[in-house]
């Protein structure tokens, strides 16, 4: 018989085997986007590194060659951050296809509350001049805001962490 710390351990290396072959055979990229966000929350990427850093690779060169269609606000906020948060180089122009008429954010992603805090949370890893991502800030911020006392959902507990997080950064 094992024993406990040999159970864990074991178990551990089981489990670490498990999400090596979900990041392995992900056949959707959204499901692999947030995979790979949900291992990066949880603080053990670093157990992934190889099999995140292929799948960002594959991203990153689809992204570039122009292949990104995505009409979905959270893939494609998830997607510029987890690229740049490993240093890869995109543009924020993927997010021109979000604005009106009169170029600011379209006001029907109001509704898209994952999406505006996927948004939110990518405008963060903005660079100087990015005059997109600074209006996403004021945006998504106002609209997140808004949208709280309507939810009541582990979403909205991950809508209040940010909102608390960026402002505690900003004092």
């Amino acid at each position: 018989m094992q024993k406990p710390d040999a159970q864990a351990r074991h178990r551990a290396n089981e489990l670490k085997e498990d999400v090596k072959r979900m990041l392995d055979n992900v056949n959707d990229p959204q499901q692999e986007l947030n995979l790979i966000d949900a291992i990066h929350r949880l603080g053990v990427a670093y157990h992934f590194e190889s099999g995140i850093e292929s799948a960002l690779l594959r991203m990153h060169n689809s992204f570039t060659d122009g292949k990104d269609n995505s009409d979905d606000l959270h893939t494609v906020a998830l997607r510029l951050r987890l690229l740049r948060q490993e240093g890869y180089n995109v543009s924020s122009n993927v997010f021109n296809k979000f604005k009106d008429g009169e170029r600011s954010l379209k006001k029907s992603l109001v509704s898209d509350v994952q999406g505006l805090l996927s948004l939110y949370e990518a405008a963060y890893m903005g660079i100087n001049g990015e005059d997109i991502l600074d209006e996403a800030i004021a945006f998504t911020r106002e609209k997140l805001k808004l949208a709280l006392p309507q939810r009541d959902s582990p979403l909205s507990t991950l809508v209040e962490l940010a909102l608390e997080f960026s402002s505690a950064q900003a004092s």
